[in-house]
């Protein structure tokens, strides 16, 4: 698995690279206005998180434990299972989501206004539904221990997201067709690696067919996926709708100051998810076999090696985060160093908490985190109040606090309830 986690970091170093090169250049062509009405479309997506109701962890789990078992008849079921009814759901939503364009104002919901914000926001969640269907082969990658081919395809779309993004300004395209072209290239290196990886690699056992199609097993796959989901949703709610906290509380000029900064320490999370994810399917199959011992070593040195590795990125990033983006943005943005420490901070926290809940998700232990990030709901009245009074670079200080306060004793308290099964077993 270490061969893996430090494949995932290699191969995802295109993916925290890329926002390095076409951020500039898609502000400069952009503008600070439609640059922030894209930002804003972008944490708009946190409100169509469900719209996979929760297959993706779901199958990632359950086909991880058929892996193990290899049952490749039931891996079939799942993968076809998921692709079937997460392909309907989607061709529902994007149909009811241009349908509604007649009758909802997009472009105020994100603090702006005419038609181009409206058709940002149209093109950049049309583009985020069907990621849902095409990202799924991140997970069956994952499920099948595969995480370092998984990255690997994952930074050929980063770069092929930088070339859309060149391809864009060369051909001088309207802001909404650049988010299309910027969007649309990274999600068709992911269908070729869904293609490829049924056809030539190693999911040609378990590639799906109408045959193998379980209307049962869809929804014991959503059944299982929802609570994953609820617990996605409370996330995006608590900590990826700041840029609309923002553009409502102050202006879009605001938003492109606070998501640029916010941009570089997103990478942190990158960090995060190429050192945990995982974990996830490993301790699938670890609790499966019954290596309670293994589980429990793994979790403590990946916590401690998680939040060690974000702290000291954290410290460096705040030090060159400032020169950075003065040097590479021409000084049009003043970075705020009470948000990079904040950002940082978030970054943080998720990191130490990181590794004991991917034990949680693995044994379908939920309910602790579930009410955590319930209770971190709380933070959005106070994150409004705070931009209102002290200023915008004030809001993930808020987040982090929260976290500390409430998740972190939900993820002991999970951690503890999966450990007290195996004194019962």
């Amino acid at each position: 698995m270490s061969r893996g986690i430090l494949a995932a970091l290699v191969g995802r170093g295109l993916y925290v690279v890329a926002p390095l090169v076409t951020i500039p250049i898609s502000l400069q062509h952009l503008g600070a206005s439609d640059y922030g009405a894209w930002s804003a479309a972008l944490a708009l997506t946190a409100i169509t998180s469900f719209a996979d109701l929760g297959l993706g962890v779901g199958l990632m789990t359950r086909l991880a434990a058929a892996l193990t078992d290899r049952d490749l008849g039931r891996a079939r079921v799942l993968v076809t299972s998921a692709y079937g009814v997460a392909t309907g759901i989607v061709a529902v939503l994007l149909a009811a989501l241009w349908g509604s364009a007649a009758v909802v104002d997009w472009a105020a919901l994100i603090g702006g206004r005419g038609q181009s914000d409206e058709n940002i926001v149209l093109v950049t969640l049309s583009v985020f539904l069907f990621n849902v269907v095409a990202g799924l082969i991140v997970r069956v990658q994952y499920a099948a221990q595969q995480v370092a081919l998984s990255n690997a395809w994952q930074s050929a779309a980063s770069l092929m997201g930088i070339a859309g993004v060149l391809a864009a300004v060369a051909l001088d395209v309207s802001s909404p067709v650049f988010v299309l072209i910027a969007g649309a290239s990274q999600t068709a290196v992911t269908v070729i690696n869904t293609l490829w990886f049924f056809s030539r690699g190693g999911g040609r056992q378990y590639r799906m067919s109408p045959r193998a199609f379980n209307g049962a097993e869809g929804r014991a796959l959503i059944g299982l996926g929802s609570r994953f989901l609820f617990i996605t949703v409370l996330i995006s709610l608590t900590m990826s709708t700041d840029p609309l906290i923002i553009s409502h509380t102050a202006s879009l000029t605001a938003v492109t100051e606070y998501a640029i900064p916010a941009k570089i320490f997103s990478m942190l999370a990158t960090v995060v998810s190429a050192l945990s994810i995982p974990l996830w399917t490993a301790n699938v199959e670890a609790l499966r076999l019954g290596e309670w011992d293994w589980v429990q070593r793994i979790t403590r040195k990946m916590t401690l090696l998680s939040g060690g590795v974000v702290l000291v990125l954290s410290g460096v990033a705040v030090l060159i985060a400032p020169w950075v983006i003065r040097t590479w943005l021409g000084g049009r943005i003043e970075p705020s160093v009470v948000l990079m420490v904040g950002l940082g901070l978030v970054a943080l926290v998720q990191a130490v908490a990181a590794p004991i809940f991917m034990v949680q998700n693995a044994a379908e232990v939920l309910r602790p985190q579930t009410l955590g990030y319930l209770l971190l709901l709380l933070i959005l009245p106070a994150k409004w109040l705070v931009v209102s009074a002290f200023g915008f670079e004030w809001i993930p200080w808020v987040t982090g606090i929260g976290y500390c306060l409430v998740v972190w004793p939900a993820a002991w308290i999970g951690y503890r309830r999966v450990l007290r099964v195996r004194a019962g077993s």
